[in-house]
């Protein structure tokens, strides 16, 4: 379905920017390409999983169609419109994907029944229900509990009306088709896994598992068939050039397009500050800790009063629990320094939009760890050395998983797991979670 609909889009387009005589060409080379990075397949993926390939996917297919046309045909006007085609072609698709998946999501999705009903199992039925695009629906979870067959027994965090007992698994797959299986359960022995898998033999088509990790696990992660042997190839940091250039091609386009936003932004800024009486610059500048620990001055749209730093010395001396809260948690809950434009500007995220200036210098990136404060630097600890291996971003792992609900710590431990795990992939991703938590207005405070 996705594949008829993609080839009236394409026929649609090449039509439309003038690329009739090449029709035949250009619609063989993008089913190849789509075919090639593995599309049209049945997967269970998420949005940014399938965004990420469809990215790709349309890169290798604008560079298949310059390299196919005739020389002659490498004119100015050409490669605008082969870009814009292939940009046009990339939003059409991602809405086209995402409508049919929601649509004829009851007649596609795949039937999953989970073993197990400890955090596993949890975080499973979380995730398949906050994405609808992955086409997974999780019929019932088994309970392992009460069988004698199974040692490994776990805290129940799974609502009882979607849990069937283990001993009635046998029957339930006789009267409900099932597509997929996921063992939750980690540490079965192989007699344990042996049993249950004789419970599903011959009537569930795939089956997966999450298996059970012990140290370094990073994003990078894939498994490797050695001779048999099954091996978890990962990697601490690792990076590879390409990658690093593509970031920075990422980063000096996205700083071009937000400074362009920032000019009438800024003017519109300045008017709210005025309305709320607020006479003061309309931007704040810090020193903040940069790639390999250097100092930048990073821009924000300033949301406090003027002389906020003096301020907060000033309430931590007067109020012991400011005092208390501010040292651990490096922020206040309800911070008295704010402004009421200030507020909006935070709610919306609004005040980091300078910061894209920093981005087009190379100061920061769109993605990566917090920029930290140097007065930090004491309670960062450990953490120190590995978080300024990479450069301070707009947003990142901290802003995508909780923002202002994440303690200090926890922000340290996102932007540790973001270094040793960074790749493009990873930065696409939460690139799309930013996105969806601030129109969300998601923990922004």
């Amino acid at each position: 379905m996705e594949l008829i609909s993609e080839i009236f889009i394409t026929l649609f387009l090449l039509w439309f920017f003038q690329f009739n005589v090449y029709i035949r060409k250009y619609l063989f080379a993008y089913v190849v390409v789509q075919y090639m990075m593995g599309r049209y397949k049945k997967n269970s993926v998420l949005i940014w999983d399938e965004i990420n390939l469809l990215i790709k996917s349309h890169i290798l297919y604008l560079l298949f169609c310059f390299v196919i046309a005739p020389h002659n045909m490498y004119t100015v006007s050409y490669l605008v419109r082969l870009v814009l085609m292939t940009v046009v072609s990339f939003v059409l698709v991602v809405v086209c994907s995402r409508t049919i998946r929601i649509v004829f999501r009851d007649r596609l999705k795949e039937k999953i029944l989970v073993f197990g009903i400890g955090e596993n199992a949890k975080e499973i039925d979380r995730v398949v229900r906050g994405n609808r695009f992955s086409l997974m629906e999780v019929m019932a979870f088994v309970n392992c509990n009460e069988s004698e067959r199974i040692a490994h027994k776990q805290v129940p965090l799974i609502d009882e009306s979607k849990m069937i007992d283990l001993k009635d698994v046998k029957k339930y797959l006789e009267n409900n088709p099932i597509d997929s299986c996921i063992f939750s359960i980690q540490g079965l022995s192989k007699k344990e896994m042996d049993y249950l898998m004789s419970l599903i033999d011959d009537k569930v088509m795939n089956i997966k598992y999450v298996p059970r990790i012990e140290g370094i696990f990073t994003f990078n992660s894939k498994p490797q068939n050695f001779d048999g042997l099954v091996l978890i190839n990962t990697s601490t940091g690792d990076t590879q050039l390409m990658d690093v250039f593509f970031k920075r091609c990422m980063d000096i386009c996205a700083g071009l397009v937000g400074c362009l936003f920032l000019i009438p932004l800024t003017v519109i800024v300045k008017i709210l500050n005025l309305l709320c009486h607020d006479t003061g610059p309309v931007f704040f500048k810090q020193d903040r800790i940069g790639l390999d620990g250097k100092a930048f001055k990073m821009y924000k749209y300033r949301s406090m009063v003027v002389g906020a730093e003096k301020k907060l010395e000033e309430l931590m001396e007067k109020d012991p629990m400011i005092r208390e809260e501010y040292l651990t948690n490096k922020k206040l809950e309800n911070d008295p320094r704010v402004t009421k434009a200030g507020n909006f500007l935070r709610k919306s995220s609004l005040d980091e939009f300078p910061q894209f200036i920093n981005v087009l210098k190379g100061d920061m990136s769109l993605i990566g760890p917090r920029p930290y404060l140097f007065r930090e630097i004491p309670d960062m600890k450990e953490y120190y050395k590995t978080v300024i291996k990479s450069k301070p971003g707009i947003t990142g792992m901290w802003q995508t998983h909780g923002r202002s609900e994440v303690c200090f710590e926890d922000r340290l431990e996102l932007d540790e797991y973001y270094y040793r795990n960074w790749n493009l992939d990873l930065d696409i991703q939460l690139l799309i979670r930013t996105v969806k938590t601030v129109f969300m207005k998601m923990g922004a405070k």
